[in-house]
């Protein structure tokens, strides 16, 4: 049975009912009534919109269905209060009434519905996240037999525990090492969002928007080995007797007790290495070379580059909320704001610019970004449906 522990920050019912998680618990809670009452009271001030949800999901059937780009402009409120009355006084033929006269405006309208919980499939322990989209808005984490828990919250740390376990935001979600069944623990961050995962070796890793990685339930006795697909910042804890690895499709990186930075997304034509602190190999393309602090290796299809005395703070300060630039072209710039923002940013016209300095605070509005960054260099925006346009005026 697939246990869910999450906590939610949906506050629309329609969220509900795009949360898979939230759904296969919904559709299994007249199997385990334990576990969504544990579910609802981790969740206590969304009780009423998570059980709005769950009659929804229980009482008629859903298939997936394209979302219309038109934007339904509906105030649901009312729809909400008529569910909360017909829950309170079980009129079972009033629910059916009002779920058929609202369900073609409200779910085809709306929302994109899905009635099952991805399955990741695969061997390799990257794959295992393979079929998850980082699009999504919640971090999800893989613990076997089907148990994908969704983690609504930014800035989510997730701690392994000595025996394996894990605890997710200071222990407000506990996960008992006995209630993982995989080998290779696996997670997806979403764009949009980071969190901080800390290895029971004292290992302390960073991910960045749109970042999968797969770390082990138990560290093999000669070594430590986790795979990426996106951007971290790794702080390893030194041990000798175990080197740890960072594995990619790409490049392969070798530490004994070190500081750097990795950025290795699958959409990029190159992966980087950035070393803080200590030293590292990196294997890329059969070549082996070693960095010392202030270096960077690139990566791409053909050729291996070095550069020296790098300014490692503009690659790390990500994990702080700030983008530090130097001589940054639009495109990339546009490119990590829309990885950072969960956001559609087309770039229209030449990039001829590639004098971009200084520092963005990310903590600030996408708007107030760009505005800051028209500051820099002539350019303009505008909003069409769900894409922001940047121009060069």
């Amino acid at each position: 049975m697939s246990m869910n522990y999450t906590v939610y920050e949906h506050d629309q019912i329609g969220d509900f009912l795009q949360d898979d998680s939230f759904i296969l618990a919904a559709k299994n809670k007249s199997i385990s009534i334990e576990n969504w009452n544990r579910l609802l009271d981790l969740n206590s001030e969304k009780r009423d919109l998570m059980e709005d949800a769950s009659l929804l999901i229980n009482f008629l059937e859903f298939k997936p269905v394209l979302v219309p780009e038109k934007i339904i402009e509906e105030d649901f409120s009312q729809f909400q209060n008529k569910l909360r009355f017909i829950r309170r006084t079980k009129k079972f033929a009033l629910w059916m009434s009002v779920a058929a006269s609202v369900i073609s405006v409200f779910f085809v309208g709306k929302y994109l519905i899905s009635d099952h919980l991805i399955a990741p499939s695969g061997n390799n322990p990257i794959s295992l996240l393979s079929e998850v989209n980082t699009d999504k808005t919640s971090i999800l984490l893989n613990i076997g037999d089907g148990q994908l828990i969704s983690i609504d919250k930014n800035r989510t740390v997730v701690e392994q525990e000595k025996d394996g376990g894990l605890s997710v935001n200071g222990g407000k979600i506990q996960i008992k090492n006995e209630d993982i069944t995989v080998e290779d623990i696996s997670l997806s961050v979403p764009y949009g969002r980071l969190m901080q995962l800390r290895l029971n070796d004292g290992t302390i890793i960073w991910a960045n928007s749109g970042t999968k990685l797969s770390f082990p339930k138990k560290f093999d006795k000669k070594s430590r080995e986790i795979y990426v697909e996106g951007e971290v910042y790794a702080e390893i804890k030194p041990d000798k007797s175990k080197p740890f690895f960072v594995k990619t499709e790409k490049i392969e990186v070798k530490v004994l007790g070190t500081s750097f930075n990795l950025n290795s997304y699958k959409d990029n034509p190159f992966s980087e290495v950035v070393l803080v602190k200590g030293k590292v190999e990196v294997k890329a393309q059969n070549k082996t070379n070693i960095l010392s602090p202030g270096e960077s290796l690139k990566s791409d299809k053909d050729n291996v580059s070095i550069s020296h005395g790098v300014d490692t703070d503009a690659y790390t300060c990500w994990k702080d909320d700030v983008i530090k630039l130097n001589k940054e072209p639009l495109s990339v710039v546009l490119k990590k704001l829309a990885r950072r923002y969960n956001a559609d940013i087309q770039f229209e016209g030449k990039d001829i610019s590639s004098s971009y300095d200084g520092k963005m605070v990310l903590t600030d509005s996408l708007t107030e970004v760009l505005d800051n960054l028209a500051l820099m260099d002539p350019i303009t925006y505008k909003v069409e449906k769900k894409s922001i346009i940047v121009s060069l005026k």
